[in-house]
């Protein structure tokens, strides 16, 4: 009984390293992915700058708050998608949390059917006896069946 628990819990305890595993790389990767967008908003902020320099003659503050504004809006982005991967881990950690509590559940169910099996295990003990007494007990009927001439059915 004590190694199917254990091994059911060790079964639970690959399932929850795995959920975690997969959680992580799925973190890491939107991450990269954030860290791609991002570069790729700077280059292409960079490449619109350098041609805008190039071609301005009038309106130069013009041209550098519309760039501020794009900068700000990639910011705002990237900051609205960290807020969304936040609320998923978060969801995922709600998740394993109640994962843990249904496994405490079980593990509360186990030791309660093992206090009952050793209470079971122990009144078995006191109400028997043991073998060697039992024998010997035997040994003294069947002599006194001999010595007082009762033919035993055994």
């Amino acid at each position: 009984m004590a190694e199917e628990t254990k091994k059911e819990f060790d079964k639970l305890t690959q399932i929850i390293e795995k959920g975690f595993q997969e959680s992580d790389e799925r973190i890491d990767k939107k991450f990269q992915e954030s860290d791609e967008r991002i570069d790729k908003k700077f280059q292409e902020s960079d490449e619109r700058m350098d041609k805008k320099i190039n071609g301005l003659v009038k309106g130069v503050d013009k041209k550098f708050e519309n760039m501020a504004q794009m900068i700000a809006g990639g910011f705002s982005e990237t900051h609205n998608r960290i807020d969304k991967l936040e609320d998923n881990m978060n969801e995922k950690f709600e998740r394993v949390d109640k994962r843990f509590e249904q496994v405490d559940e079980r593990f509360s169910q186990v030791n309660a059917r093992l206090d009952m099996i050793e209470r079971d295990v122990s009144e078995i003990k006191r109400e028997s006896i043991d073998r060697q007494e039992f024998e010997d007990l035997m040994g003294r009927v069947g002599y006194m069946e001999q010595r007082m001439g009762i033919v035993s059915g055994k």
